[in-house]
């Protein structure tokens, strides 16, 4: 088994050395898939009615995508292509606007950040069919890593995606392919036997793996049904009391002359359901990673609200001020409190204001404004969009008349207003003496007309939607 991490066997000299040998910027480039439909009644139906799901607002300043696109900018990894099918303009935008190399400026040298949208050719009339699907429709326009000579020095492609929650250092990963002659590694991480995402929550399923001590994938399970977790528990090398499965990450490092020349088949059209079983029936090395960190995949919406309230504890294993996302830098003022307010284990974003209330447990996202005598508890607030923020001018006196009460003009929270469990998409207006608190502990409800829905118990604000003053949910 690999070592619980690597300074635990080399010395950070010896560790550095065997990194520069990898010569990552020249011999990797990385697929990052940013996501396709998500069906209607899906719990982040939603939220990605009107954009990507990789392009979701979080942790107050940040978009999903920020995430891994981080992770791979921090390596040293400097090919980097997103693919977008779904919704993908507001994803675009973001790109080009937080990785300035979109547009044509490096992000540092030899840095890009490339968006290679879905497209329809004359041999390919269909959009995307699944994640290897999707792969394979963009192979054609990866150019070699040195175009001015006819030696192609791509070894490895890394796969992975838009829409989970984690810190690694893919170098690690990407060495121990190499060491061990891999033609796949599958990124593995442990899953505790209360992970919700194990039975199927809402769509959602993970692919269990079982290991051998040599980290050859000895079965790949995906998906599994109830009836055979019990027989995966335990089984795989890397397991342990706490996390007795191993679960697939969704994130491959193949070869790259092993990945083209396998997408040439048709059948083969996502990565679990046929890639990797594919591959093992052949006999070929398929291997896998065990990462030790913390992982999220943010696959509805009580883990994407879970998962932005975990980054104001205390004590949260994942962190934002220790790994900010490596992203431009937003042109907002700061946010300013104004009379008594209190605060706790929460995260507050630019441009925001708030007034005489209490904010708990929760994330308030880039130019939120709440009213006086509010209450948020365990909630995520997007805020406004940052043209809104920097277009318009606010003092004070525009937040609140003389009475006392929210301008209706700002989008916003109103006077008194108490919000529980809720997480509230951008340019959203609440009125005042608001009580969205799922007093009834309903579990699904709500509509589009209503201006929200309430999934897993958990209440969602739409997009730019008006909840009228005094409403009660």
């Amino acid at each position: 088994m690999q070592p619980e991490s690597p300074s635990d066997a080399e010395s950070p000299a010896v560790r550095l050395k065997k990194l520069a040998s990898l010569r990552l910027a020249e011999t990797v480039q990385t697929l990052v898939l940013a996501g396709g439909m998500e069906e209607p009644h899906h719990s982040m139906g939603p939220m990605t009615k009107r954009r990507a799901k990789s392009a979701i607002p979080f942790g107050g300043a940040y978009r999903l995508i920020d995430i891994p696109l981080s992770n791979i900018i921090r390596c040293g990894l400097t090919q980097i292509y997103v693919l977008t099918q779904f919704n993908s303009r507001s994803l675009n935008s973001h790109i080009v606007e937080a990785y300035p190399s979109a547009s044509g400026v490096p992000l540092s040298k030899g840095v890009f950040v490339e968006v290679l949208c879905a497209t329809q050719t004359p041999t390919r009339t269909e959009w995307a069919k699944g994640s290897a699907d999707a792969v394979q429709s963009v192979l054609y326009n990866l150019p070699k890593s040195d175009p001015s000579t006819t030696v192609d020095k791509v070894k490895d492609i890394l796969v992975l995606s838009g829409e989970h929650l984690y810190n690694m250092d893919y170098a690690d990963l990407i060495r121990q392919h190499r060491e061990t002659d891999a033609d796949i590694t599958i990124s593995c991480v442990g899953v505790s036997r209360t992970n919700k995402a194990l039975f199927g929550v809402d769509g959602t399923g993970l692919g269990l793996v079982t290991l051998g001590e040599d980290l050859r994938v000895q079965r790949f399970t995906e998906k599994p049904s109830i009836s055979q977790l019990k027989e995966l528990a335990d089984t795989s090398a890397g397991a342990t009391k706490e996390l007795p499965y191993v679960a697939s990450m969704g994130l491959y490092v193949f070869k790259a002359d092993v990945l083209r020349k396998l997408l040439m088949n048709p059948e083969l059209v996502d990565f679990g359901k046929h890639v990797i079983p594919h591959m093992m029936q052949q006999k070929m090395n398929v291997k896998g990673y065990v990462f030790k960190g913390y992982w999220e995949d943010i696959s509805t919406l009580r883990s994407f609200l879970d998962a932005n309230l975990l980054l104001a504890k205390r004590n949260s294993p994942f962190q934002l001020h220790v790994m900010a996302p490596v992203t431009a830098a937003r042109i907002l003022p700061p946010t300013k409190l104004i009379g008594t307010c209190k605060v706790e284990e929460s995260l507050i974003a630019e441009g925001c204001f708030v007034k005489n209330s209490t904010i708990v447990r929760s994330v308030l996202g880039l130019g939120t404004r709440v009213g006086s005598g509010c209450i948020i508890e365990d909630s995520y607030i997007m805020g406004a969009k940052q043209e809104y923020c920097r277009t318009i001018e606010y003092t004070i006196d525009d937040l609140e008349d003389e009475s006392g009460c929210m301008d209706p003009d700002i989008i916003g929270i109103g006077k008194g207003s108490i919000l529980r469990n809720c997480v509230v998409d951008k340019n959203a207006s609440i009125g005042e003496g608001c009580y969205l608190i799922n007093k009834d502990n309903i579990q699904e409800g709500g509509s589009e007309a209503q201006g929200y829905y309430i999934r897993s118990g958990v209440i969602n604000v739409l997009k730019e939607a008006i909840i009228p003053d005094g409403t009660v949910i």
